[in-house]
């Protein structure tokens, strides 16, 4: 796998986007709070499937488990960031390496390719340039 991170991304990890992540969806997803399906590569070929919601947003998702009469929630992959930007998401994956968080979950079943699914996520504008322009990244 060719090293296609952000180059402010930390080693060890990679992270991919769903094809159908484009601009549009990217500029909506710190807007919903949420972004479902980001891939992690971790640098020993382990694969995640993560989902990263922003506190409003799973607060506004357990009410209504809870108007439907369940409990809780409780979703394999689920984290939570205080805002969804690619920077927290870079920052929570590298605390979940450097806490070994992922010896203790089940890897992604399916080839990890760009090109078939997926886009690295060093394709998403990032830094001072873009927060102007996407007012969110």
């Amino acid at each position: 796998m060719a090293d296609t991170t952000h180059p402010d991304t930390p080693p060890g990890f990679q992270i991919a986007l769903p094809e159908w992540c484009d601009d549009a969806a990217i500029a909506q997803a710190y807007d919903r709070g949420y972004l479902a399906d980001v891939q992690v590569v971790l640098s020993d070929g382990r694969r995640y499937l993560l989902d990263f919601r922003d506190p409003g947003r799973l607060k506004q998702d357990l009410q209504v488990e809870v108007d439907s009469g369940n409990p809780c929630i409780a979703e394999p992959g689920l984290v939570v960031i205080p805002e969804i930007t690619i920077s927290w998401i870079e920052r929570a994956v590298d605390y979940l390496v450097k806490t070994e968080f992922f010896d203790c979950i089940a890897q992604s079943e399916g080839a990890f390719e760009p090109g078939q699914g997926w886009r690295m996520a060093s394709s998403v504008p990032s830094g001072p340039e873009a927060r102007q322009r996407w007012s969110i990244w």
